[in-house]
């Protein structure tokens, strides 16, 4: 998500970057959907007859907008693309109304109208944008500038051959050069060889338990300083791993090593992806959300998805003990696997998830979906990480009336931020 700032107040325009301003509307919107955004923006809002679902609606089509232009764009799709912008800024006008000076008779406010022209001229906004503090114009102006006579009446157009020859360079220099040098070699990204991996490891020993599950668990960090300050780990972790080996009859003494947070690749996302599950971290405890892949009859894999927060990160060190990819998945006997000696070198992640599924495309659809745990006693698992599909931004709505069963807010990534603003070119 985008960082946000409050140098001036979460709506004031300076003092912030544009990617700060975008994230501060991210972090509004989420507030309407708590019980105390709620009670402080409503009166604002009906004094000015705004209606909580325009606001809400509003400040959506606003942040996937700005996704959207960037993504690739079906020139199909532009006569509903305007249709959708001419009701945004009627929205804009509605819900942020500006009464001082020329209101919102500013030619930022005229151009937002006209910017699907130039994307249908020249495609996605990516292909001439300038990012962030205009970088992209080092490459296309600035390197090339000294290439040509500098004078105003050409300069523009000697830019764009100068870039044009440039590409064809690199394009003849990849696709004819490099394989005629015997130079083209098979690339392969590091995602290819990695399936994910565990950081910030440390040990824990389970002591004999007996018929109820009591028995001693013990820490040891590998890393210097948390041994020192004997810095501990979930609670609910260490009961779901004894529950676990006491339900599948193992009442003897194992040892697990566990992670504080957990580095992958998912297809969904481009870049590596860390899940943390810390007791301590910054002084607080860090707990990531996700949404875990369960398997469920007559519901596919896009349906059967669930939100769920990952309490612990873990592998099974000890032989014969018996496991969930062993007992569940392989279906072997307690009996087999400890007569066997097997060793699963699995990595899981223990999640409290709740009772109700979360389709991806429900949550592209409406922007932010509401949701909530599970009974401790029926909704933590011990799942296998390879199940992990998408990251959550999640919030709690912790001021509720309902301490007991807290309301979570989940987001949708900022990466597909434009899928909702698509929703809305369909529905226009």
């Amino acid at each position: 998500m985008p960082r946000t700032s409050v140098r001036n107040g979460v709506l004031d325009g300076t003092k912030k970057s544009g990617n700060e301003a975008v994230g501060n509307l991210q972090a509004l919107l989420t507030l309407t959907y708590t019980t105390e955004g709620q009670e402080l923006l409503g009166p604002g809002l009906r004094r000015n007859n705004i209606s909580m679902e325009e606001f809400r609606k509003c400040i959506k089509m606003l942040l996937s907008f700005l996704r959207w232009v960037k993504g690739p764009i079906k020139i199909s799709s532009i006569p509903g693309a305007k249709r959708a912008v001419v009701k945004m800024l009627k929205l804009l006008k509605k819900c942020f109304p500006r009464k001082r000076g020329n209101g919102w008779k500013i030619p930022k406010f005229h151009a937002m109208a006209k910017f699907l022209d130039s994307i249908e001229k020249f495609g996605s906004a990516s292909n001439f944008e300038g990012d962030t503090g205009e970088r992209f114009l080092k490459a296309i102006v600035k390197n090339l500038a000294q290439t040509t006579q500098q004078r105003p009446g050409t300069f523009a157009e000697q830019l764009a051959q100068r870039l044009y020859e440039a590409n064809v360079f690199d394009h003849a220099y990849e696709y004819a050069a490099v394989p005629a040098l015997g130079l083209d070699y098979r690339r392969v990204h590091n995602r290819d060889n990695d399936d994910g991996h565990g950081v910030g490891q440390f040990n824990m020993s389970f002591g004999v338990m007996d018929q109820y599950g009591r028995g001693s668990v013990t820490v040891e960090w590998c890393y210097v300083v948390r041994e020192k300050l004997q810095l501990c780990v979930s609670e609910l972790m260490k009961v779901t791993i004894a529950e676990f080996a006491l339900q599948n009859d193992w009442t003897g003494a194992f040892e697990v090593t566990g992670f504080t947070s957990y580095k992958t690749f998912l297809p969904t996302s481009p870049k590596y992806l860390t899940f943390h599950a810390n007791e301590i971290i910054h002084g607080y405890a860090w707990y990531d959300w996700c949404l875990i892949q369960f398997q469920h009859d007559g519901m596919t894999e896009e349906e059967s998805l669930c939100p769920a927060m990952i309490v612990g990160i873990f592998q099974y060190k000890t032989h014969g003990i018996p496991t969930p990819h062993f007992v569940q998945d392989l279906e072997y006997s307690p009996e087999y696997i400890s007569d066997e000696r097997l060793k699963d070198d699995t990595t899981y992640v223990i999640v409290h998830a709740s009772p109700d599924w979360l389709p991806y495309a429900k949550l592209e659809k409406e922007f932010i979906c509401t949701f909530q745990l599970g009974a401790l006693d029926e909704f933590v698992y011990i799942v296998d990480a390879k199940y992990i599909r998408n990251a959550l931004y999640v919030q709690a709505d912790i001021g509720g009336n309902n301490a007991s069963n807290i309301t979570y807010i989940a987001s949708l990534p900022n990466r597909d931020w434009g899928k909702y603003f698509e929703h809305q070119i369909e529905n226009t």
